[in-house]
């Protein structure tokens, strides 16, 4: 197999510019005070730490209707475990379930692209493969139903996670993944693609970043471009920048470029998985994505023309962030991250050219059985205001999620 070669190693992709330079964030003028959004507890349950796992795959959505829908993983909990679509028509106050994912278990997550009424979602299966399925969403009865589905990639002998899935301008699907291997661990990110709809998965025989035994810490995904695909993917400590044009041939190497790495070894704070990363592409085609680098919540922007990354911006100092969230709400960009254990949100009124800080999303302290010791967020990647934004807690061994109405700030 190929394996996408690594350009230039250069820290920062794009203008260049030294650490001390890049990492001031510009603010706009103060507007409406910061305001305080208080939790509101809802049903979902999961005994599963992957309820909502992972920052850069994309798991709510919402529809014309007025509806809002969510995947979580329920884990063991019964009636349904595993992957559950969930829907609520008061902007995520209260759910109801809507489809249940068989072959999926406590370790599936997900990852779905929508268009119309239409969702290509591929998730982790129970038995390690990637699976592809077309569900469809009928407003009129509010329901979902399985269309079809596909595998993208099973192999005898290897685990594969952490799919995510983008569609290119002549209708090809691309799927990236983490495979690996379960009797040496060998870890590597790879890609299958299906050129056209109701054709077979096919593996491209690409590899991202060097397949080694260091541990899972990577995460892959493709997003459509003007003329092609890019992929962000994350190993180890690198944040890697991948590009092809469309016609291409499938099995064709990509253009890797390091776009970030960070600086001790290890600070990065992507987990242990590489996927605390969040990133939405706007109606021009810029592509926002923001992470956490050393406690800091980053962002990077990538400018449809010419093409090119603008250098890395810290949104904060060191906050002990550790999950990020990143919605395009009515021509505005809305960031959600932790700040040690509560979350704050932040808002940008001209698509990334600067930040402020709009709210404070403040739920109660902790006691003896309930923690909040990952504050993971989920938001949509698209959104109505109020931005519907959910957050993960424990009450003793059971994971559950609260909600707050995050408005845009006028």
């Amino acid at each position: 197999m190929k394996k996408a070669s690594l350009g230039s190693r250069r820290r920062v992709l794009g203008l260049g510019g030294s650490v001390a330079a890049i990492v001031a964030f510009g603010h706009s003028p103060a507007r409406a005070a910061v305001s305080t959004i208080n939790a509101t507890t809802t049903a979902l349950t999961s005994s599963a730490d992957r309820m909502i796992s992972y920052r850069f795959q994309e798991r709510m959505w919402q529809t014309p209707d007025g509806g809002t829908h969510l995947i979580v993983n329920r884990g063991s909990l019964s009636p349904a475990g595993g992957l559950v679509m969930c829907s609520s028509f008061d902007n995520g106050r209260t759910w109801l379930r809507a489809l249940i994912l068989s072959n999926s278990d406590f370790t599936s997550t997900c990852d779905g692209q929508m268009v119309g009424n239409d969702l290509n979602l591929v998730f982790s299966t129970t038995d390690r493969k990637i699976l592809q399925t077309l569900l469809r969403y009928d407003p009129a009865v509010r329901t979902w139903r399985r269309i079809s589905s596909a595998t993208v990639f099973a192999l005898a002998g290897t685990t594969a996670l952490s799919p995510a899935v983008a569609t290119d301008s002549l209708g090809a699907m691309w799927c990236s993944y983490v495979t690996q291997n379960d009797s040496t661990l060998q870890t590597v990110i790879r890609l299958s693609c299906r050129s056209r709809p109701g054709v077979a998965w096919s593996n491209t025989g690409q590899t991202f970043g060097t397949s080694d035994t260091l541990g899972i810490e990577r995460a892959g995904r493709p997003v459509r471009i003007a003329g092609g695909v890019g992929m962000i993917y994350t190993w180890h400590d690198d944040i890697v920048w991948a590009t092809r044009a469309d016609g291409a041939a499938i099995n064709g190497a990509w253009t890797s470029t390091l776009l970030w790495r960070s600086d001790p070894p290890g600070s990065g704070g992507r987990g242990d998985w590489g996927g605390h990363y969040s990133m939405v592409t706007d109606l021009t085609g810029n592509i926002h994505l923001v992470t956490v680098d050393m406690g800091r919540v980053v962002y990077f922007r990538y400018l449809a023309s010419p093409g090119m990354w603008e250098p890395m911006r810290a949104l904060t100092g060191d906050i002990a962030a550790h999950y990020t969230q990143v919605t395009l709400c009515e021509g505005s960009l809305v960031v959600v991250a932790n700040n040690q254990s509560q979350s704050q949100a932040w808002q940008s009124d001209n698509l990334g050219a600067t930040f402020r800080l709009t709210a404070n999303l403040r739920h109660a302290a902790a006691t003896a059985t309930i923690t909040y010791d990952a504050p993971r967020q989920e938001s949509p990647g698209v959104s109505r205001s109020p931005v519907p934004v959910l957050q993960l807690y424990s009450e003793g061994t059971t994971r559950r999620l609260m909600y707050f109405a995050v408005p845009l700030a006028r």
